[in-house]
């Protein structure tokens, strides 16, 4: 049913995991990325939802809470890409999820995702990789194959 499946565990680790990002692409660049973080719990609301089955219907303020870090979005996206700029912009959906996505019966280590890179099957990387078709599967410097190597579990493999 939809508004199901909500998480009850808050994302404890996501908001270090962003500072971190955050403080990287400084670091590298010399500038300040555009960030949204919201400290509402998870447990009413799931942002990734569309507005009709995102908030719990006994959340105190989640639709208002909802709305508020998607306004906050856009603004952001509208700041990095005004009017009618075609340049290319990341946008980075951080956050936590159980601690086990695999189902009970199959094997944890096999199945375990650290990393879910783009969604909606994969269209969400499009516009990358139509920049650069290579950008998360070349095999020496393909975002996927770097983050192997390093023991990070990342998805889609390829």
């Amino acid at each position: 049913m939809d508004g199901q499946g909500f998480s009850i565990k808050d994302d404890v680790r996501a908001r270090k995991i962003t500072e971190k990002i955050v403080e990287n692409i400084q670091s590298l660049s010399g500038k300040d990325p555009y960030t949204v973080y919201t400290e509402f719990k998870r447990d009413w609301i799931d942002y990734n939802r569309k507005e009709r089955c995102a908030v719990d219907p006994d959340s105190p303020n989640g639709i208002d809470e909802y709305n508020k870090y998607h306004d906050a979005i856009k603004e952001k996206i509208e700041e990095m890409l005004p009017g009618s700029d075609t340049s290319l912009a990341f946008l980075f959906d951080i956050h936590g999820t159980d601690d086990d996505k695999s189902p009970p019966d199959i094997d944890y280590e096999v199945n375990f995702i650290e990393l879910l890179i783009g969604t909606d099957q994969t269209r969400s990387r499009q516009a990358l990789t139509r920049e650069d078709p290579h950008y998360f599967c070349d095999p020496t410097n393909g975002l996927i194959p770097l983050l192997n190597k390093r023991g990070i579990i990342a998805f889609p493999e390829d």
